[in-house]
């Protein structure tokens, strides 16, 4: 079984609400690395979504029949909204599996036994190839589900994983997703710069960043170091950030209009 260890990191008292996904430090609402990665947009969403689209009106409109208008708009209308209805599958896939792999590494700590296996085919798959990356590669786990924070950036996170991998320290953010995002380098070195905020003398020294992707459908697992050093993704972190901020003030002016 998994092992944690105390990273001895500096105390700082985050409240996180896991149901709104927000943080807190003390009467002060925190920016989350993901809400802030938001307005960056993502470019592959729209042609992803027009796929889905045409994927759904080819199995689902019969070329040897007619429609009357209803029939046509609801079918339209479905096929637009096809991309929404797999985002939350996919969302919800994530998030079983997240909480499938906390509970089973937390368990030797919590006395929680480990959940058993997910009924949703696709989960049990992520499932399935994350104890095939364990047992592959030996990867000891530091820590799990780890907030972290930077009280003078006003940022909070929440990391998947401390790791030691290979003889390195790293951070892991495991995904379920289609495929490995340019994007996922920009949260990983976030996540490392709030770890750093939070480190004391005692505290592990990150060594490098990653992302395990466990792949729903054919239940294998890829493992990626960042190919982006760290200054550099954070810095368009930080930009990002202030485009966050700039969003947020932009709607409190439309507020107050």
């Amino acid at each position: 079984m998994p092992e944690l260890v105390d990273l001895e990191l500096k105390k700082i008292p985050i409240e996180f609400n896991a149901g709104e996904h927000v943080y807190k430090l003390g009467d002060r609402w925190l920016d989350g690395v993901t809400t802030v990665l938001r307005a960056a947009g993502k470019p592959w969403l729209a042609p992803w979504a027009v796929k889905e689209a045409a994927k759904y009106l080819e199995d689902n409109w019969k070329v040897d029949r007619s429609y009357d208008k209803k029939e046509r708009d609801q079918i339209i209308v479905a096929a637009k909204n096809s991309w929404t209805r797999r985002s939350t599958d996919a969302r919800g896939i994530g998030t079983e599996v997240h909480d499938w792999i906390s509970t089973y590494v937390q368990a030797p700590e919590t006395g929680v036994p480990p959940l058993k296996r997910p009924h949703e085919a696709g989960a049990w798959r992520c499932v399935d190839a994350y104890l095939d990356w364990r047992a592959t590669t030996g990867t000891q786990y530091l820590a799990s589900e780890l907030i972290v924070c930077d009280p003078d950036l006003g940022v909070a996170g929440t990391l998947d994983a401390l790791i030691l991998c290979e003889g390195k320290i790293k951070i892991a953010d495991v995904k379920t997703s289609a495929a490995i995002y340019d994007e996922y380098w920009i949260q990983c070195a976030a996540y490392e710069c709030l770890y750093r905020s939070m480190r004391t003398d005692k505290s592990p020294v990150v060594q490098g960043r990653g992302v395990l992707r466990l792949d729903k459908d054919s239940g294998v697992w890829e493992w990626m170091e960042s190919p982006i050093e760290y200054q550099q993704a954070l810095d368009v972190f930080l930009n990002i950030l202030g485009l966050h901020r700039y969003n947020q003030w932009c709607e409190k002016r439309k507020e107050t209009r």
